[in-house]
């Protein structure tokens, strides 16, 4: 098994080449968002890590880059811009102490999607030689002229690979970054279909 960069023009080409090709096809459930984000412009902040602060963990900031790019992906229309999109425009200022309801009116953004990876392993402690990857994230989407309470929030553990596949993950076959990337990216499928009509294949 191949690990994977996880968000790259390729990468999201051959993505969603692989969406619009299963549309409508036997074994493809129609799923509705959770929360639908519609028409809402959405910024997208990087996760907050128990080490860093926004902007400075590397984690934190592919997982905010990969949620946005999912939503792209399931609806074109979308309009959502990541943290890392924002640091860019706002370079000449100190980003770290801009208030995130300050930083989405800059950008004419009126949600903000914010969370905090809480738990993130690679290797199943309880295992010697198999690799497993988890993750345990909180989010929240709240809306800029009312922060709280927040429109939508929820907390979840993701693993990769799932149950069925676990004793196919050896150490040896797998580096502990593969498992990084496709778990941060699962991570952020997940969290973009929880705002976004999608497609799944069905069990």
């Amino acid at each position: 098994m191949r690990g994977r960069p996880l968000i790259t023009l390729g990468w999201l080409a051959a993505v969603a080449g692989l969406l619009i090709g299963c549309t409508g096809g036997p074994g493809i459930l129609s799923v509705k968002a959770e929360y639908p984000i519609g028409k809402r412009k959405l910024l997208v902040v990087p996760f907050k890590d128990p080490a860093f602060s926004y902007f400075e963990s590397k984690n934190g900031c592919e997982l905010a880059d990969g949620i946005a790019g999912f939503m792209r992906i399931y609806h074109r229309r979308v309009n959502v811009i990541s943290g890392t999109e924002l640091r860019s425009s706002i370079k000449e200022r100190d980003y770290t102490k801009l208030p995130l309801s300050d930083a989405a009116r800059e950008i004419g953004a009126d949600t903000v999607l914010e969370g905090s990876i809480i738990e993130l392993e690679t290797r199943d402690p309880k295992a010697v030689n198999l690799m497993r990857g988890k993750i345990t994230v909180e989010f929240a989407l709240h809306d800029v002229e009312k922060w709280d309470p927040p429109l939508y929030s929820k907390r979840e553990t993701y693993f990769y690979p799932k149950d069925t596949e676990y004793e196919h993950l050896l150490s040896q076959d797998v580096k502990p970054k593969q498992v990084l990337d496709e778990l941060l990216s699962l991570c952020a499928q997940r969290i973009a279909e929880c705002f976004v009509d999608h497609e799944e294949l069905k069990e």
